[in-house]
């Protein structure tokens, strides 16, 4: 195995590992948590046996296994980034509804401003 195996696989692991401790403790979702759990672990075995996804590729018709890698990471980040960008969205539309109705129940009157007014010119000035 190469340094680089051993140092990503092995940061992998402990992202697992922080996330089954996450589990455990309550402190995550269980499905969302289950899902970065896999990944994870997926990632840490691809890393280890690089090879494991050329199978994979000429099932598919894909030259190499790490293109087989590539493509899935493009499609899962578009995904994710789809996924963001609706829950935006979706927030927005519930902020702009809480909005409107608490100013609705509960609006705040606030003290109008003076208008400016031009006071007249003195007798004094107009004759000059």
């Amino acid at each position: 195995m190469t340094l680089f195996q051993w140092l990503a696989g092995g940061f992998m692991l402990s992202l697992a590992g922080v996330e089954c401790y996450l589990q455990l403790g309550g402190k995550s979702r269980r499905l969302i948590g289950g899902i970065r759990l896999v990944v994870w672990l997926a990632a840490a075995l691809l890393i280890v046996f690089p090879s494991a996804t050329t199978p994979i590729a000429k099932f598919l018709s894909i030259g190499r296994g790490a293109d087989v890698l590539l493509y899935c990471t493009v499609i899962a980040f578009l995904l994710s980034f789809f996924y963001v960008i609706h829950s935006l969205e979706k927030h927005r539309e519930q902020l702009t509804y809480l909005v409107r109705n608490l100013a609705v129940s509960a609006p705040v009157h606030r003290p109008q401003p003076k208008p400016a007014t031009i006071d007249p010119p003195n007798e004094s000035e107009v004759q000059a």
